[in-house]
Parts: structure tokens; C-alpha cells; sequence
């Protein structure tokens, strides 16, 4: 979805980065919801610890951990933009699931 922007200060190329590479991470340690129990802290250094344990060595290691990482803190223009439209994401699939309304946050 970060072809939807436009904006010439954010780099969509980027975007699609963070946005693979977060995926990636949520199909290799699952995807931790709030209702899970796990707390932030913990949903966060076990995504670390397994990037590190399946991309050792790899020539991408460094560039995935620092995507991943950007990604996690939220830290640049890209990393927001790839937060909010996964938000986006989430209200889209409901609708096309027939959910009902209900708040992101």
C-alpha cells in the first residue's frame, strides 16, 4: 500500500521495504496481538532474537535489522506512513469481512 502516497519527502521505495520486512517478521514469530498477553517489551525481543538467529551471516542480516528496527521505533517519515496505512489495512479488511465498525489505535 505505499504507493499511495505521493508526498516527494517520502520514499515509497522505502515504504515497501519496511513494510516487507515487518510482515516477514510477523509470518516467522506470528503476529503478537494486544489479546495475546504479550507485552510490547516481550513481542519486541522475540522478533529480535529470532531476526538474529534466522538472517546470521546472511548478507541482508544488517540491512533487515536496521529496516526492522526503523520500523519498531517508528523513527523516520517512512516508518509512520507504513504504520498508518497498516491501520488502514486493518479497518479495510474488516469492512471486507463484514466486522462491524470498531476504533484502531
Amino acid at each position: 500500500m505505499s504507493f499511495l502516497t505521493d508526498s516527494k519527502s517520502i520514499d515509497r521505495q522505502k515504504c515497501t521495504k519496511l513494510s516487507l520486512v515487518h510482515n516477514i517478521v510477523e509470518l516467522i514469530v506470528c503476529d503478537i496481538i494486544p489479546h495475546d498477553g504479550v507485552s510490547n517489551e516481550e513481542k519486541h525481543e522475540l522478533e529480535k532474537v529470532k531476526i538474529k538467529e534466522d538472517l546470521e551471516g546472511s548478507p541482508i542480516e544488517q540491512e533487515f535489522y536496521d529496516l526492522w528496527l526503523e520500523y519498531e521505533e517508528s523513527s523516520t517519515p517512512e516508518s509512520k506512513v507504513v504504520h498508518e496505512l497498516g491501520k488502514l489495512e486493518i479497518i479495510l479488511e474488516a469492512y471486507e469481512n463484514g466486522k462491524g465498525t470498531f476504533i484502531v489505535v
